[in-house]
């Protein structure tokens, strides 16, 4: 562990929850794709897991069914550059428009700078819509961007 892991919030709530992947308006934050701050963090984890103690943590729970669960984890570095598990671009892009929750100029937002990234990958966000049955959205989203 770095020195400066003590600083760093998500690092010690992914140490402590080690099922918990970071996703929604945090991914979003953590992938660049949204500048503010989350106040709350955002982890999913799998359907079934015990959550008590994470109502005294500054934590958001979802749940996901073990296919979803483990869709699209990537390892990213915390601002303070500790690892962490993160959903990948794609399949946060398709959280936030499952859910509800997410502010709405969040998510346009977001959804510009992919449609406007050099790095998009728009077979595996459809790929990822379809199979999270948030296809039509996501393909209003993109025929209106691209």
């Amino acid at each position: 562990m770095r020195s400066d892991a003590w600083e760093d919030d998500f690092y010690l709530l992914q140490c402590k929850y080690g099922r918990g992947i970071y996703s929604h308006d945090t991914a979003l934050y953590l992938h660049g794709y949204s500048d503010r701050t989350p106040a709350q963090y955002t982890m999913t984890f799998p359907k079934g897991y015990n959550s008590c103690s994470l109502k005294e943590e500054k934590i958001i729970v979802r749940r996901a069914v073990p296919e979803n669960y483990s869709l699209g984890v990537v390892e990213l570095l915390s601002p303070c550059g500790n690892p962490l598990h993160v959903y990948d671009l794609e399949k946060t892009l398709c959280d936030i428009l499952r859910g509800s929750g997410s502010d709405i100029q969040i998510v346009n937002a977001a959804m510009k700078k992919y449609a406007a990234s050099k790095g998009k990958d728009i077979h595996k966000l459809m790929k990822y819509a379809e199979h999270l049955r948030v296809k039509p959205k996501m393909l209003r989203y993109m025929e209106i961007l691209l």
